[in-house]
């Protein structure tokens, strides 16, 4: 476990007629956007965000029904209509964002707090949760880049990259509010920092899912590189100071 981490110890979704419903609605918000003076960009933004909101939804109803032990045919016809439901908002949203895509950012993504304000977050939850506050920018680094709205394709969300039962397990509602998001992705860091005792082993089950740790699976190359990472933007981090 590396040194200064914590103040206390070292470490503390497509059926053609819903297509075309889709593409009417797109371009009806477009219409009446230009009509009203609003920007174009703003309209996807909100509607990108409705669908990010409706498939973290079904992403954790699915999650609570597949941990059921017992599943009666009601709940297995229930499973199956929620992962096609999930299928078709992620078909939905990949077409939002497309519309408004530029070569070096999402242009549907609301203006974002700017990195200063991140980091007075991020200090203020640091002190909170008594953890090295470089530690968790160094994390923050890695997994969004600082990007309040980074989504990834396995459905990690926001500044903390968190997944929807992470979310659920942490009592997060809105994943890409900067303050939810850091308050979570700190107190998940630290509770595995708590169980494998060791920094790398907490950022390997940060990564991977603690499930790969407890059971002695194999560290995929990805997630050691990551490791690797955040550990020495932490170490430049403390070196700066």
């Amino acid at each position: 476990m590396n040194k200064g981490v914590a103040n206390s110890r070292q470490y503390q979704k497509s059926w053609r007629p819903a297509m075309t419903r889709g593409r009417a609605f797109v371009v009806l918000i477009s219409m009446g956007a230009l009509a009203i003076g609003i920007s174009a960009v703003d309209c996807y933004a909100d509607l990108s965000e409705f669908y990010i909101t409706k498939l973290f939804a079904i992403e954790t109803q699915i999650s609570v029904l597949y941990r059921q032990k017992k599943t009666n045919k009601d709940q297995i016809n229930k499973l199956a209509s929620l992962i096609r439901d999930k299928s078709n908002i992620e078909a939905k949203l990949n077409r939002s964002i497309s519309c408004c895509h530029n070569t070096h950012r999402l242009a549907w993504q609301k203006p974002q707090p700017t990195r200063e304000k991140i980091d007075r977050m991020i200090e203020e939850k640091a002190r909170k949760y008594g953890i090295n506050p470089n530690f968790i920018k160094a994390l923050v680094q890695c997994e969004s880049g600082y990007n309040v709205y980074a989504y990834s394709r396995k459905g990690a969300m926001g500044l903390t990259q968190l997944m929807p039962e992470t979310c659920r397990d942490m009592g997060i509602k809105k994943p890409f509010s900067p303050e939810e998001n850091l308050d979570g992705g700190i107190r998940y860091i630290i509770s595995l920092l708590r169980e494998f005792k060791d920094v790398r082993k907490a950022l390997y089950a940060y990564n991977a899912g603690p499930e790969t740790i407890r059971q002695g699976k194999a560290i995929p190359l990805e997630t050691k590189r990551f490791a690797d990472a955040v550990l020495a933007h932490f170490a430049k981090l403390n070196s700066q100071e």
